[in-house]
């Protein structure tokens, strides 16, 4: 008799302890309230991750500094990391082989908001815009303030230090030179353009040397500028062709009364 209760007993708990594993798989939460985990008893969030006081610690090739959230799938990785200490601010995804510690420096391809075969209604990424702002259908990506390829501190709303390759450039301009076509343009003697040409060693209007080494170029502006300098070059040739035409008329006219005079002390 004790056997079979003991038996018996034995086959309870086996299928207790069965069910309860099968049930461990998943863990089911309340329905409203925070869960938290190295939070103490106040987390901030549905689900809140507070890791510590720790120091700086960034990812490298072999380790994987300060992460708060390791997913793995087979091989595949990604983490999500934020630094350490007081007022650091750098925060991190990163997408790699799950073998950090040998295989890390294999990176993955992470991917916002991914191609899933209709783009009707897409709508891409916004940085730098309030959490409030609506992308409109259409934009891939908004930045609302600085972006610097290749530079960490970009001083201008795009700066690249690179080259940049493009089939098109469109620059807006502010005004465009056919004022030089109006008949109260003056134009520069050439005998005073030569003279500023020598002392100054450039066009007027145009930026020297070092100003553009210290300063760059900007497109709109020495646009404008070319081109009134080449409006000007073909005014300069329209009157020098007119000077040239009436040169070459009175020379003609003068060969003629020199032929007629020729005639007549002939005769």
């Amino acid at each position: 008799m004790k056997n079979k209760i003991s038996k018996a007993t034995w086959t309870v708990l086996m299928m207790l302890f069965c069910v309860s594993i099968g049930y461990g798989q998943s863990n089911s939460f309340p329905p409203s309230g925070n869960a938290g985990v190295g939070t103490g008893t106040t987390p901030d969030a549905p689900f809140h991750i507070y890791r510590g006081t720790t120091t700086n610690a960034f990812p490298t090739a072999t380790t994987l500094g300060n992460v708060m959230q390791l997913y793995n799938y087979g091989n595949n990785g990604m983490e999500i990391g934020v630094a350490g200490g007081s007022n650091t601010r750098r925060m991190w995804i990163l997408a790699r082989h799950s073998a950090v510690s040998t295989l890390g420096h294999h990176y993955g391809s992470l991917h916002l908001q991914p191609d899933v075969g209709n783009k009707a209604s897409f709508r891409g990424v916004g940085i730098g815009y309030t959490a409030g702002t609506a992308l409109p259908i259409g934009t891939h990506l908004a930045v609302n303030g600085k972006v610097g390829i290749g530079i960490s501190s970009p001083t201008e709303m795009l700066e690249v230090n690179g080259t940049i390759k493009t089939k098109e450039v469109n620059v807006t301009t502010s005004g465009w030179p056919d004022y030089v076509f109006t008949p109260e343009y003056q134009l520069i003697p050439l005998s005073e353009l030569e003279a500023f040409i020598q002392n100054n060693g450039h066009l007027p209007n145009v930026p020297t040397e070092a100003e553009v080494m210290e300063n760059g170029v900007n497109l709109a502006e020495m646009n404008v500028k070319l081109l009134e300098k080449v409006e000007e070059l073909t005014l300069y040739i329209i009157s020098q062709e007119n000077k040239i035409s009436s040169q070459e008329k009175h020379i003609e006219s003068m060969l003629n009364r020199i032929e007629i005079l020729e005639t007549k002390q002939d005769k």
